[in-house]
């Protein structure tokens, strides 16, 4: 009776694990895979194109679980946690009468209203999101120290250095949003291309263009006294 009852058992354990097998199979079959791409956005508090030396550069942002395609036209839901803001302050300089930038990370003072500020580099300040399920908060301010002409740019990821982020649906692992950092055309002082006569900027002593005019993902601010 006892052998009879441990035959029974091992036979309904395999029948769970070949059901189990099946199942993960079946999941993971993405014949019909999608993706697109979503935009994480992020706003400046104060979009002046000239600030004064006295005033404060603050970037804000809020990145819902819910994110929606560019065209608002589908959605995906996936918890998003350990959301990182990689930021990279440029200084305008000349190099050979040619527009280039230079890393100008320590010319600024950071001031932290909401995350939490990451070791950063001599390129890059990096900040952690606050996490309040389902939304993630940022708010950091750049104060800075000298004057001049600047440009912001800003990635988001989930393992800092990582260049891509992509965020599969909860539902639908066969579902995917590429998220790109953007903000909006109006606040990104696009006409200061038009002084520098370029569009494309290279990093000072390098021969390959980091920042491109028709990137979604940067700023120019000019700092006066």
């Amino acid at each position: 009776m006892k052998n009879s009852i441990n035959i029974i058992l091992i036979v309904l354990l395999v029948f769970i694990t070949s059901q189990s097998f099946r199942c993960n199979n079946k999941s993971l079959d993405c014949s019909n895979y999608f993706t697109d791409t979503s935009y994480l956005k992020v706003n400046l508090g104060n979009s002046y194109a000239t600030l004064k030396s006295t005033d404060t550069i603050w970037l804000q942002s809020t990145i819902s679980d819910t994110l929606y395609n560019r065209q608002s036209s589908d959605k995906i839901v996936s918890p998003i946690s350990q959301l990182l803001l990689e930021v990279f302050p440029y200084r305008i300089v000349q190099v050979d009468s040619v527009p280039n930038i230079s890393y100008a990370g320590s010319d600024f003072n950071l001031v932290l209203k909401d995350g939490t500020s990451l070791n950063g580099s001599i390129s890059s300040e990096n900040f952690l999101y606050n996490r309040v399920e389902p939304h993630n908060t940022l708010k950091v301010g750049f104060v800075p120290k000298k004057i001049g002409l600047y440009l912001f740019s800003f990635r988001h990821s989930i393992y800092q250095g990582y260049y891509r982020l992509d965020i599969v649906s909860s539902s639908d692992v066969c579902k995917q949003f590429n998220a790109q950092s953007y903000i909006s055309p109006e606040q990104q002082n696009a006409q200061y291309w038009d002084g520098l006569d370029v569009s494309s900027l290279n990093l000072q002593n390098s021969e390959y263009p980091l920042v491109y005019k028709q990137d979604h993902n940067y700023f120019f601010v000019k700092v006066i006294k």
